[in-house]
């Protein structure tokens, strides 16, 4: 049962932050056709209750964006409770992130209506752990601290997106 809202809510706000990284597009970049859409596994929002297959799911970036000059990708992750210490994210989707140009967006969603980013050429920075709360598995995490040393975060929803991811999809938006 807690699965069933777990899902549905992460459905709900990956749904949200997809609409606002669209109308962020439109507002920075007007002129530029580009399409955001999901792109990872669960795309058809298909409930997965016993997985028989290993391709039932995937470590695929959940929204791709398509540009003029390329793709940049969006993992989404959120914190229900806010502001933590520490943050998780599976070291598969991680590694397979940090392949591509994009950025881990972090949502703290409901609870403060802010994020962080971390750009996916420091994703191969962050240190891997054990992580008990999700059955053992490795996750890689970041810190609140390296969150602040970088320049990540905390941003806003209302405000928009930060200097820096702008100036990181101009190269993709701009005909060269």
């Amino acid at each position: 049962e807690i699965y069933i809202y777990d899902v549905v809510e992460g459905w709900f706000i990956e749904e949200i932050v997809a609409r606002w990284i669209d109308c962020q597009l439109r507002r920075h970049f007007p002129e530029v056709k580009f399409t955001v859409e999901f792109s990872g596994k669960d795309k058809g929002r298909q409930f997965v209750f016993v997985k028989e297959r290993g391709d039932e799911t995937s470590t695929d970036p959940d929204l791709t964006i398509t540009l003029p000059q390329g793709r940049f990708y969006f993992e989404l992750q959120t914190s229900r409770q806010g502001r933590r210490d520490i943050y998780d994210i599976k070291e598969s989707k991680r590694n397979r992130l940090a392949k591509k140009e994009g950025v881990l967006l972090f949502a703290l969603l409901p609870s403060e209506g802010t994020f962080f980013l971390i750009p996916s050429e420091h994703l191969p920075k962050l240190k891997v752990r054990v992580n008990n709360a999700w059955g053992g598995k490795l996750t890689a995490y970041v810190t609140a601290e390296q969150i602040e040393k970088y320049g990540w975060g905390y941003y806003n929803f209302s405000e928009g997106f930060p200097p820096s991811l702008v100036e990181k999809l101009r190269f993709y938006a701009d005909p060269q």
